[in-house]
């Protein structure tokens, strides 16, 4: 959900440059919950432990539509559930 590869876990956290570096690739998915639309993240695939993800967003009133397309691809990416 952001402009580039999953960061490793606890970077907001354990260094305050890389955490300072977070936010320029965080921020432009920040306008969809602000504009109403219903939107969604799926892995998609796995890379060395980190998720990659596909964002679905859909249009005003489009929730069922979002989930089940997200449900669709959740079920043919065959990405194992990282809590597990």
């Amino acid at each position: 959900m952001c402009a580039e590869p999953a960061f490793e876990q606890d970077a907001d956290i354990t260094d305050p440059d890389r955490a300072l570096r977070l936010f320029p690739a965080v921020w432009p998915m920040t306008a969809v919950p602000v504009l109403g639309f219903p939107a969604v993240t799926v892995p998609v695939h796995i890379d060395e432990g980190l998720p990659f993800s596909a964002r679905l967003i859909g249009g005003r009133f489009e929730e069922d539509l979002v989930l089940d397309a997200a449900q669709a691809i959740e079920d043919r990416a065959g990405v194992p559930p990282l809590w597990a």
